[in-house]
């Protein structure tokens, strides 16, 4: 029997380190860096976003500041256009009102007189009161009907609408009279381009009472006034005595 015996020293084991761990730990490290890199991207990109928002909250501020100032500008704005559109109407305005002056003129009876005369560009209407006398046979309510006809023919005005009426006398010998008041609407743009033309018939001039009733019946102008008189007003103006005015 043979025995062998290793006399050659022993070989030690060394600690060995598995190289999936070595991976593994390097991509944590990998991984960890990239975190902190996308973190420090993200905090940059916050604060230049908050920076262009302070920006922009200061530019806000600016303009609420100046938005007073805008508006004011605006109104400015407005106010001198409108300005601007008054200034050139007015270049026709005076030949406007002169050619309405002269239309009335034309068109008012003999017997009727002028109390007053109000021009409103705005609401384009003509306002006049005045008396009409019975004078020579022409009686007044006639002569108020045609003074309306007279209105409504005349290529200035549209439409003229009896206010008051009522009966009174004209000093110092009692003159029989109606004072009356019309509002009456009046193109601006024909009395600024087209003159005068008087379309009125004027006075109503008769002596044969009998024969000024046979013409004006069926009138609706004098039956539309004749029924004013027969109904009391309370609005009915007395006879005024004012020299004649215009606005």
């Amino acid at each position: 029997m043979t025995i062998k015996v290793d006399l050659l020293p022993t070989e030690k084991k060394s600690f060995g380190i598995d190289p999936a761990m070595i991976v593994m730990f390097l991509l944590i490290i990998g991984a960890a860096a990239g975190m902190l890199l996308y973190s420090q991207s993200l905090t940059s990109k916050i604060e230049t976003e908050e920076a262009r928002i302070e920006v922009i909250n200061q530019e806000i501020k600016q303009i609420e500041t100046k938005l007073p100032r805008v508006e004011e500008m605006k109104n400015r704005i407005v106010s001198l256009k409108r300005e601007i559109k008054m200034i050139k109407s007015l270049v026709h305005d005076p030949l406007r009102y002169a050619n309405l002056l002269q239309e009335v003129a034309i068109l008012l009876p003999e017997n009727v007189f002028l109390d007053s005369l109000s021009i409103d560009p705005r609401s384009r209407t003509v306002k006049i009161s005045g008396t009409a006398a019975e004078v020579a046979g022409r009686l007044p309510l006639a002569t108020v009907a045609q003074l309306m006809r007279n209105f409504n023919d005349s290529a200035y005005f549209r439409s003229s609408t009896l206010s008051a009426t009522s009966e009174t006398t004209i000093p110092p010998n009692g003159t029989r009279a109606f004072s009356f008041g019309l509002d009456i609407n009046y193109d601006e743009e024909k009395a600024a381009t087209e003159p005068p033309t008087g379309m009125g018939q004027g006075s109503v001039p008769t002596e044969d009472l009998e024969a000024l009733k046979k013409e004006t019946e069926g009138d609706d102008d004098l039956d539309a006034l004749e029924d004013d008189l027969s109904t009391p007003d309370d609005s009915a103006s007395p006879a005024a005595s004012a020299s004649p005015a215009a606005e």
